[in-house]
């Protein structure tokens, strides 16, 4: 479809499969190449599922590069619901997006 456009990223890792500072480094570079994509949400970001821990990672122009920005991780089962929370302000921002 014409109208497709990435929105988020979602990685989901088992606390014992990659160390945090590994796993970062992987959703930096999915995020890093997700940039170019000429489909993508003007707010992307991604979202680093490890355990019960979600941290969220954004690029954001700094004149002619891309600068990372790491919010701090929380955890998801706290109340707030603060995760799905997030990935509803997206759902709500693109909704009918033409």
């Amino acid at each position: 479809m014409q109208n497709d456009r990435l929105l988020s990223i979602v990685e989901i890792k088992r606390n014992e499969d990659v160390s945090q500072t590994r796993a970062i480094e992987q959703v930096i570079k999915y995020l890093a190449r997700a940039m170019e994509h000429p489909q993508r949400d003007s707010n992307l970001c991604a979202y680093l599922v490890m355990g019960r821990m979600v941290r969220r990672i954004r690029m954001v122009r700094v004149v002619d590069r891309w600068s990372v920005i790491e919010e701090p991780a929380f955890d998801m089962f706290a109340d707030g619901d603060r995760f799905t929370l997030q990935l509803c302000e997206i759902a709500v921002r693109n909704w009918n997006t033409q």
